[in-house]
């Protein structure tokens, strides 16, 4: 896989993660990526509408190992590595002809 469509495909990834998350957060009185502003003291707060009240930022960090495997009838294909429980609590993990890199990446938040 050429080196702008991993970049490409990754990037789409993450958008259409954050995206989908803001709707069900913001249900639930949450913000996903809200605007900030850093007070006196150096902390980083979320504009909110009240005046009265400020909610301090949170953040999300991810650091995802992902697989880039490439069939010459399919084209290349990125997915997500992990760890599965086998049958009897045994730890198995495989990875059959890709190359793996990681890609590490965080989204702000506020909390309801």
């Amino acid at each position: 896989m050429e080196i702008s469509k991993f970049v490409s495909e990754v990037l789409v990834g993450i958008f259409e993660g954050v995206s989908d998350a803001q709707v069900k957060i913001e249900e639930k009185g949450g913000i996903i990526n809200p605007p900030a502003h850093t007070d006196t003291r150096g902390e980083v707060f979320a504009n909110v509408s009240s005046a009265t009240s400020q909610r301090k930022l949170c953040v999300a960090e991810f650091n995802v190992a992902l697989s880039v495997t490439n069939n010459e009838q399919k084209g290349g294909k990125i997915g997500v590595l992990f760890a599965s429980l086998g049958v009897g609590g045994k730890l198995e993990s495989s990875v059959a002809a890709s190359n793996v890199t990681s890609v590490k990446f965080s989204v702000p938040y506020v909390l309801p």
